[in-house]
């Protein structure tokens, strides 16, 4: 079995330098074996090793440097090797990898099987690669030194495998609020202790998570407290030493705890300051048991708990910290609503990774030229980190600029692949750039090593454009362009690899899966398309960033609709009405004062719950009976924060909330509330003509 984060490193430098194989070799005493190869010969690569005879790598480990070979014929070093056959080797370029002590352990190489002339931009791709590769050893083998801490040979089989189950449950969360639950669940069961409670310091207050030994009524009292309080965790992380109360008679000197403790039943109590200063991270970690505790009794489990707490906690608090910054980049890197035509209707779609991975380098964008020609540009920036999201960012506008311009999409990949390549932080960028003709009658793509777009006709279904050619960024070179024929009802899907890239099946296997997809979607409505892929892939492991747009050829009997996406705080009701009369207006919809006043009670529901910066998504379309005549209208709006609870706690009528919901209730012949991956979505079915009261 392959290693897939390193194997991901070597087929990008496979594809990047049109290698025949690319290898990640370790090198020892007898032999030569692959963490990671893509195209190794066989019966070597099923055996994942070959004999040190069969060995350049071994020549970059003794020399500690790269090595670059045009012609392993003429080249002595290796002129007997017998790799040179049995493996096809005419042509040889290897890096250095290092350990995180700067031992060099091998080597990543790229092979052909024919002499080439490696140049330097090759020599520092590989480079690159071979640090991307190191920066993954470096990161294992400070995590395998963490969970040997974890298993120190003083605690108990039961302490050790509680807290193999807390650092499992912890390390898989990424937010404070999860992890703070997952802690206060499992740390009093793991040490034989009654409660536990977590505390975080924001704002000058203790924001509590507690444990199910932590009756409703208290947790209820004691969901925030002042970082003053007379209780002993905020007495704890205000002086940043622990409290002990190893009896009932010590709990006196905190009068506000007591109470509380007596309604726990709780005979001692133990709270542990954590915290990092450069991070402004701070908090406490308080333990209760039933009966009295001294000091010298309490299990030695529990320093290596808070251990593991301050960490995964940190952990948490970088990971908040850059999704919030990536979420302002996003505001950059992708468009909070896409332009549509007389000709043509759009839809796009970002799926972030739900894995440790942070942020991503997928954009996309739609462009409408003056004459009606729509540009339309997808890409993927190689890595996973907020130089990649700039680095995209910078993409799209420059890709922007120059469709505007008229230039083509060969001259849009031509000019940008000069920028991306003469850019001080260049990142080799895949990008596939089309051009929808204003009359609706073809469209013209250029492909940068980018998945080909996939086009569903009348006659079938099929991978469309240019196979992708040299990515950006890589080398000068003049890109080639493709015009295709495209007719009404006719779509177009673009993606990034996140979409075909799957744990599940093969890339080949995936590939034929989105085809055979794509083939059944009998509608060519783009956000249907669109909203049919997401339920696609709801349950899938999304292990990285994934965006697709499709981009459709209107029907005249197409229905008129209303989209947008704004961020909370640019919502002005005034202008959203307005909009909403002029469309149901254009529509020919009746019952236009009613739809604009259900309209505003949703979107002035999401808006008053979300924070500014959080985007609101609005839609407003025609619905259709059997007979294909206007029945009434739909209106959606999404945001990231209930604005009211789940329906088992709907607002009560006397809150200004509360009456917002009921006028739409009395208005709208169905209303629905769905809750979906950190998204509410309030959907109002109103009918064409007015109920009868």
């Amino acid at each position: 079995m392959g290693d897939p984060a390193l194997d991901r490193h070597c087929r990008i430098a496979k594809a990047a330098l049109r290698a025949d194989a690319i290898l990640f070799a370790v090198v020892e005493e007898e032999r030569q074996f692959f963490p990671s190869q893509i195209g190794l010969a066989e019966p070597y690569a099923k055996a994942g090793q070959t004999p040190i005879t069969h060995s350049f790598c071994k020549l970059v480990v003794e020399g500690s440097e790269t090595l670059v070979i045009a012609d392993t014929a003429a080249e002595p070093l290796v002129v007997d090797n017998p790799a040179r056959h049995d493996l096809g080797i005419a042509s040889y370029l290897g890096v250095p990898v290092r350990d995180e002590y700067g031992t060099v352990l091998g080597a990543v190489c790229s092979t052909t099987v024919k002499v080439r002339e490696w140049t330097t931009a090759d020599v520092h791709l590989l480079t690159d690669v071979a640090a991307s590769i190191e920066d993954e050893l470096r990161i294992r083998a400070r995590t395998k030194r963490l969970e040997a801490r974890l298993s120190d040979e003083q605690l108990t089989q039961d302490y050790s495998e509680a807290l193999s189950q807390i650092s499992v449950a912890t390390n898989r969360l990424q937010t404070i609020q999860g992890v703070s639950d997952e802690l206060a669940a499992r740390v009093a069961p793991a040490i034989g202790a009654e409660i536990t409670s977590i505390a975080i310091v924001e704002n000058g207050q203790l924001q509590f998570t507690h444990g199910s030994g932590v009756s409703p009524s208290v947790a209820q009292a004691w969901t925030v407290a002042p970082i003053d309080a007379q209780i002993p965790m905020a007495a704890a992380v205000s002086s940043g030493h622990v409290v002990h109360l190893e009896d009932r008679a010590a709990f006196a000197a905190y009068p506000g705890f007591d109470d509380a403790a007596d309604k726990l039943g709780l005979g001692s109590f133990r709270a542990i300051p954590f915290g990092d200063e450069a991070l402004g991270l701070f908090g406490v970690l308080g333990i209760g048991w039933q009966g009295p505790m001294p000091e010298a009794d309490v299990p030695s489990a529990l320093d290596r708990i808070v251990e593991l707490a301050k960490s995964t906690l940190t952990r948490a608090w970088n990971f908040e910290v850059e999704r919030n910054q990536a979420r302002i980049l996003e505001r950059v890197v992708l468009p909070t609503s896409l332009p549509a035509t007389s000709v043509y209707s759009v839809a796009g779609v970002y799926v972030a990774p739900d894995t440790g991975q942070r942020v991503g380098g997928d954009v996309y964008d739609v462009i409408v030229r003056p004459d009606g020609a729509v540009g339309v540009m997808i890409a993927d920036a190689v890595g996973h980190d907020l130089t990649a999201t700039r680095a995209a960012a910078r993409l799209r506008h420059a890709v922007g600029v120059l469709i505007m311009e008229d230039y083509s999409p060969a001259e849009v990949m031509t000019a940008v692949n000069r920028y991306v390549s003469a850019s001080p932080s260049k990142r080799l960028v895949t990008c596939v750039c089309l051009l929808f003709a204003a009359d609706g009658s073809s469209v013209t793509i250029a492909n940068a090593g980018h998945p080909q777009p996939i086009l569903r006709s009348s006659t079938g279904t099929a991978f469309i454009g240019p196979v992708g050619e040299t990515l950006l960024g890589r080398d000068p070179i003049r890109y080639s362009e493709e015009t295709i024929p495209i007719a009404e009802g006719e779509f177009v899907l673009c993606f990034t690899d996140g979409l075909i890239d799957r744990r599940d099946r093969s890339f080949i296997e995936s590939e034929q899966w989105l085809l055979d997809f794509i083939e059944r979607q009998t509608d060519h409505d783009p956000h249907r398309v669109t909203e049919s892929l997401q339920n696609q892939m709801s349950n899938w492991a999304i292990d990285d960033d994934v965006a697709f747009l499709v981009v459709s050829r209107r029907m005249p009997s197409d229905r008129v609709e209303l989209r947008w996406a704004r961020p909370a705080g640019e919502i002005r009701l005034g202008d959203m009405r307005s909009e909403i009369k002029s469309w149901a207006n254009e529509a020919g919809v009746g019952r236009s004062h009613d739809v604009s006043l259900v309209a505003t009670e949703l979107v002035t529901n999401a808006r008053d719950a979300s924070q500014p910066d959080d985007d609101v998504m609005f839609v407003a379309e025609q619905t259709a009976d059997a007979d294909d005549a206007l029945a009434g209208v739909r209106l959606q709006v999404s945001n990231r924060t209930p604005p009211f609870p789940p329906p088992s706690g709907m607002p009560s009528s006397s809150s200004i909330r509360g009456r917002g919901l009921a006028v739409t209730e009395a208005l709208t012949t169905s209303l629905t509330i769905k809750h979906a991956q950190g998204w509410v979505t309030v959907t109002a079915i109103l009918s064409a003509e007015p109920s009868n009261p």
